[in-house]
């Protein structure tokens, strides 16, 4: 039976859930369900704006400021401005898909309305927020959804929803995506220049620092740092440090294929005492290209990682011991190439045909 579907997220940005949620908007819009959508505009095209034209787009009146508080303001605004605005949907037969915890107004409405709410759930931890907007964020799921989709069996066994509650989906990349990453691998060479790569949001717990501090003690190698951010942002975050000459910082990317293409080894530094990974695309989309990949010991990006085999869980602040295993895989070609073969095997074990159903069964149950 064909759905009308509210989709609420928070930010129409190049983030690894707004990808995600692209790729099952995609899937229900394929499906033919119609689909309406909330979320707020930035100042450059997120991944949400690559969506059919049919499908309706209503703007959140969320921003972020300088200023932490000013941000939460405009938060709050946003939660009470989704509370009411879906109440239109009071009298049709609508589910609303709720994307990461914070659209919390969003689940409120649909709960409210005795709709079907369905989360997708992609962290447990929500650094910087404090810990009482946290608990609150996590107790509106737990009281309103229905059914929560969850992208790894970390994050399902720290949530700790009943069975019946809860559908573990692992995030995939694009069908475009993967056949970009495999018509290069069929065409690539051994002859580039052996560079280190992180790609994430500009954020202290991502381990942006440390991957500065990494360049630093590394002159001899290439750092490219890609990041989920403007060049303005970038600025204002990076003003206070001498960055070295062979580190290379870059605003947001739509085609991020380039940055891999030119990679070695992908490094992951998220700080686990104040953020833990859940999943982690960037490293699911280095072992697309087949660059292995260091990683944090704990959290859901050990379902994509094997230590020592396609690549190495090593923590973020433990700067020698990452310097020394790069220094390996750059020198010992034979494991290099056998840790590039087992990254791209595991990486193709997360289908995007598998996908597709678990979010169709979570939306439509």
């Amino acid at each position: 039976m064909l759905k009308k579907v509210v989709v609420v997220h928070m930010r129409n940005d190049l983030s690894g859930s707004t990808r995600v949620l692209s790729q099952a908007v995609q899937e229900l819009f394929d499906a033919g369900h119609s689909i309406e959508l909330y979320c707020s505009t930035i100042d450059y095209p997120g991944f949400l704006s690559e969506l059919p034209s049919e499908i309706s787009l209503h703007h959140i009146p969320y921003k972020r400021f300088g200023r932490p508080w000013g941000t939460f303001v405009s938060y709050l605004i946003a939660q009470v401005w989704l509370l009411f605005s879906l109440f239109k949907y009071i009298f049709q037969p609508v589910v609303v898909y709720v994307n990461t915890v914070l659209p919390f107004g969003g689940a409120l409405a649909g709960w409210l309305m005795r709709k079907r709410v369905v989360y997708h759930v992609h962290e447990i931890s929500l650094a910087p927020a404090p810990w009482i907007l946290k608990k609150w964020l996590f107790g509106v799921l737990h009281v309103t959804a229905n059914k929560a989709i969850v992208v790894s069996d970390y994050l399902a066994s720290e949530l700790n929803l009943p069975p019946s509650k809860s559908i573990r989906v692992h995030n995939v990349l694009s069908s475009e995506f993967m056949s970009e990453a495999e018509s290069y691998n069929i065409r690539r060479t051994d002859s580039h220049e052996f560079g280190v790569l992180m790609v994430c949001s500009l954020a202290k717990y991502k381990g942006v620092v440390h991957f500065l501090e990494l360049a630093r003690k590394k002159p001899d190698l290439n750092f490219e740092l890609l990041l989920n951010a403007t060049q303005l942002e970038i600025d204002h975050f990076f003003q206070e440090e001498n960055i070295p000459s062979n580190l290379y910082i870059y605003s947001e990317h739509r085609d991020v294929h380039p940055f891999y293409q030119k990679a070695s080894v992908v490094l992951n530094l998220s700080d686990p005492d104040e953020h833990i990974e859940t999943f982690g695309m960037s490293v699911l989309e280095g072992m697309v290209y087949g660059l292995p990949c260091i990683v944090p010991t704990k959290g859901g990006v050990r379902e994509l990682i094997d230590d020592h085999m396609q690549g190495y869980l090593i923590n973020c602040t433990d700067h020698e011991l990452i310097l020394a295993t790069i220094s390996k895989l750059k020198e010992e070609k034979d494991l290099y190439k056998k840790m590039s073969v087992a990254a791209i095997e595991k990486a193709g074990h997360f289908s995007l045909e598998r996908f597709g159903r678990g979010v169709l069964n979570a939306v439509l149950e």
